[in-house]
This record gives structure tokens, sequence and C-alpha cells, in this order.
């Protein structure tokens, strides 16, 4: 997972205007980027394994990747649809980074909710929490 994320932050390193968009934020709103960046990873990649404990073998980005590819520039564009989600929840908590690990249970958690809505991870999914 470690070297995903290096190369998920070299995606979004392409686009300088973005980037410097999630890394200028004024304290005391401020989170670590590059943590962030690791954090947003493994939540994706822990939706990619197979829980062999649900029963009906529903898996949480099937919808996602029967609409889209099942590549690794498709994977990049996921994360950065859910990294900027991750930013502007983020932002719009007024949060700092001591709420870093609560927040994320709870983004996380409409994360999967919107994986069961049998649609594709949609821009704004944020907004329901």
């Amino acid at each position: 997972m470690g070297l995903l994320g290096l190369q998920s932050i070299e995606y979004l390193s392409r686009d300088r205007t973005t980037c410097l968009t999630y890394v200028n934020i004024p304290s005391p709103n401020d989170y670590s980027f590059a943590i962030a960046v690791i954090n947003v990873v493994s939540w994706l990649v822990n939706l990619l394994e197979i829980n062999p404990s649900i029963e009906n073998n529903s898996h949480p980005l099937l919808t996602h990747f029967s609409v889209h590819p099942c590549n690794l520039d498709e994977f990049f564009r996921l994360f950065s649809l859910v990294f900027n989600e991750w930013h502007q929840f983020w932002i719009d908590q007024k949060a700092n980074i001591m709420q870093f690990e609560q927040l994320s249970k709870i983004f996380r958690a409409q994360m999967f909710i919107e994986c069961q809505q049998w649609r594709p991870i949609q821009q704004g999914f944020s907004k329901q929490i």
C-alpha cells in the first residue's frame, strides 16, 4: 500500500493548482497531505478487498468497476474523487488535526453507504453526512 500511496501523491501533484489547494490550508484547519493521501488509499484498498463474512458476495466497489474499467488509471481517478470529497468534508467541518480519526470514521461510513447504492461513487457524496 505504501507504493500505491506514493503513486497517488504523484498523481495528485500532476495538477499543480489542485495540489496547491490541498497543501495550502491555513491553520487550524490544516492536515498532513501525505498522511491524508495514505489514509484515502487505505480506505479504497479496504473497499477492494472481498469480505468472506458477507453472505451475498456483494462487493462495495463492484458497481463502480462494472461501469468503469478496472485498472490503475481508473483507481487514480476514483482516488482523486474520494480525496477531493475528503478535503471538502474536512474544510466544511472546520476541523483541526486532533479530529482526523473521528472525522475519518464518519467519512468512511458515508463512503461505504455510497458504495451500497449500487451505482458508481459520485461527486458530492460527502454532502450527505
